[in-house]
């Protein structure tokens, strides 16, 4: 391989590098914006031909009124979600690049109904766009939930 070829095949894979790197905040920024209840920017990180899986309710929503209309339901059903995100794991391939990651929640419901603890993995597909990677396809997976209901939950530190 010559000098040229050498750098050239190396910008290919820093570009790889990066590109993985703007996916990864994708899927950081999802939980975060969750997390705050931020419905404008959790919506901002889809693709506009959005499919949403959660597979425990099985529901499945195609369009990003109706994912839309979820996520706007879940932030009126929580007063507290905080998630936290590992093992985020990225491919790319010429024919799709997709992610799978591990997360945990803390839930507290409105309304004093109890709080949740829950575990669960994400399967994302994404797609490059003007605005840069957005998520096309969202898995959602949990594997357990806790339930915990109180007559008085406070919160604090």
């Amino acid at each position: 391989m010559d000098f040229a070829e050498e750098i050239f095949q190396l910008d290919k894979r820093l570009t790889r590098l990066e590109e993985k790197e703007s996916i990864k905040d994708v899927v950081y920024g999802y939980v975060y914006a969750v997390d705050n209840k931020n419905i404008e920017q959790t919506m901002a990180l889809f693709h506009d031909v959005i499919k949403l899986e959660y597979v425990q309710d099985n529901i499945r929503l195609n369009g990003k009124s109706a994912v839309r209309d979820f996520y706007q339901q879940v932030f009126d059903r929580y007063e507290v979600l905080m998630h936290k995100i590992a093992n985020v794991l990225i491919r790319m391939d010429d024919l799709e690049t997709s992610g799978r990651s591990y997360w945990m929640v803390y839930e507290i419901l409105k309304d004093g109904e109890g709080e949740r603890w829950g575990e669960g993995y994400y399967h994302h597909r994404f797609i490059k766009t003007a605005q840069g990677w957005k998520i096309q396809e969202l898995t959602i997976n949990a594997r357990y939930f806790r339930v915990e209901k109180r007559d008085v939950l406070e919160v604090g530190f």
